[in-house]
């Protein structure tokens, strides 16, 4: 079950299949450790584990194909999680995923921003620079989440090792921001319920008048 009920996923995870490589086969993926941290610390503020939901495919390969089936998922999400990396860029079928949730949320209601929160969050698992994000992500800050050797700024990093300081306190402010955003989706979307029903309580207990028509008399 989600959090928010007018959504079938709270949050849907656009990832490139190379961002989740391993080298040992044994080892866990960089956004599968991701998913699992989110997931824990999100749910320690809802309070319970079932009432958020998370739409991501563990087992994405390369040759995926962007199906209905993908597009009705993300239609059906609060809010979109993307990475910056070159692995993302390099994949049409991810930026596929961005422009879909990006164009389905601008055209309907609550829109892309809410209270200045954006429903899309920019993971940086490389040093990108701004100017070339797509423009999806244009106009937000992103989560950085890279670590550059010897302080080259001019470096592209590499993701922060899951577990490490900098990795847990960007994941918990992540954390933070998703659920003041689901918060407040959720408080608006009560409010319009709360005008919505009782207008309809309204028009059901209006009176309702018969006429019978009498016989004419000659």
């Amino acid at each position: 079950m989600s959090y928010l009920p007018d959504f079938q996923y709270d949050v849907f995870i656009s990832y490139a299949h190379i961002d989740n490589s391993v080298r040992n086969q044994n080892d866990k993926g960089w956004v599968t450790q991701f998913y699992n941290e989110l997931v824990f610390w999100i749910t320690q503020r809802i309070g319970r584990s079932d009432k958020f939901k998370i739409w991501w495919d563990e087992k994405l390969s390369d040759n995926h194909v962007f199906t209905n089936e993908i597009k009705d998922a993300i239609k059906n999400s609060a809010l979109l999680i993307t990475f910056s990396s070159n692995a993302y860029y390099e994949s049409q079928y991810c930026i596929d995923e961005l422009k879909w949730f990006y164009e389905n949320t601008a055209k309907g209601k609550p829109g892309l921003s809410i209270n200045n929160m954006y429903r899309i969050y920019n993971i940086r698992l490389n040093n990108i620079d701004n100017v070339k994000w797509p423009k999806e992500c244009q106009g937000t800050t992103g989560y950085e989440m890279f670590s550059i050797a010897n302080g080259d700024r001019g470096s592209l990093g590499f993701p922060v090792t899951p577990g490490a300081k900098q990795f847990t306190k960007s994941i918990q402010r992540l954390a933070d921001d998703i659920y003041k955003l689901l918060m407040e989706m959720r408080k608006q979307a009560e409010a319009v319920k709360a005008v919505v029903m009782p207008a309809q309580a309204s028009s059901q207990l209006r009176p309702k008048v018969f006429l019978q028509k009498l016989p004419t008399r000659f």
